[in-house]
């Protein structure tokens, strides 16, 4: 938040929340995925809020309640697709697969060149 706002600007939590989320929009658009890394370099707390995004949309599918997660909220994270565990799981398995594959690529070129 600093430099983007006045000094001693203080957003409330429902701003907050959205100021968040509208970074994480940007990140899926940018990218294709709501994967956002846990140590961003160009936004290091939104991974962490990504994952608690997470977390309480779980609880509420759980039947749990949830002081954070709104109908509403679940429906804006629902529409740009944020994973829950299960697919995110899934992606960094599928993830990892493909850097694997990209680094024995690049030393099985090195080789041939």
């Amino acid at each position: 938040q600093q430099g983007i706002f006045p000094p001693g600007f203080q957003m409330s939590l429902d701003q907050t929340w959205e100021h968040s989320y509208n970074e994480l929009r940007g990140f899926w658009f940018q990218h294709g995925h709501c994967c956002v890394p846990q140590m961003y370099s160009k936004n290091p707390s939104l991974g962490h809020w990504v994952r608690n995004q997470r977390y309480h949309y779980r609880k509420v599918q759980n039947g749990e309640k949830s002081i954070t997660m709104t109908v509403e909220r679940m429906r804006k994270l629902t529409d740009i697709r944020i994973l829950l565990e299960k697919d995110y799981n899934q992606w960094q398995e599928s993830n990892q697969v493909l850097k694997a594959c990209t680094k024995h690529a690049i030393s099985w070129n090195e080789r041939y060149e």
